[in-house]
């Protein structure tokens, strides 16, 4: 999923189609780079991501993400960097629910 939808605007997630099966992605790095949506990812299975890097980089995303598993996650640089749109609520969620992880970075 590395870069797989940078620079996409009004990017629509039909959640009627269901939640992906990620369990077997390890790379979602620049996934919506510079990209402009919102949609629920929350139930997404990210628990063998190891690479999360520049994901919602200067994105307008501002959803809850707080149930992501990452406690494989070695790489996170600029995850957020320049996304101005995450409201203080979601980005409180997220840094609680991950506060809760033992991860791959704490070992």
């Amino acid at each position: 999923m590395n870069g797989a939808f940078p620079l996409c605007s009004n990017l629509t997630i039909v959640e009627e189609a269901g939640i992906p099966n990620l369990s077997n992605v390890t790379n979602m790095g620049s996934m919506f780079n510079s990209s402009s949506f919102n949609g629920n990812l929350n139930e997404w299975n990210t628990s063998s991501v190891t690479n999360m890097a520049d994901m919602f980089r200067s994105s307008s995303f501002n959803g809850d993400i707080s149930k992501w598993d990452i406690s494989s996650v070695t790489n996170m640089s600029r995850m957020f960097f320049d996304n101005t749109s995450m409201s203080s609520e979601n980005y409180d969620k997220l840094l609680i629910g991950w506060s809760t992880l033992n991860t791959a970075a704490r070992e």
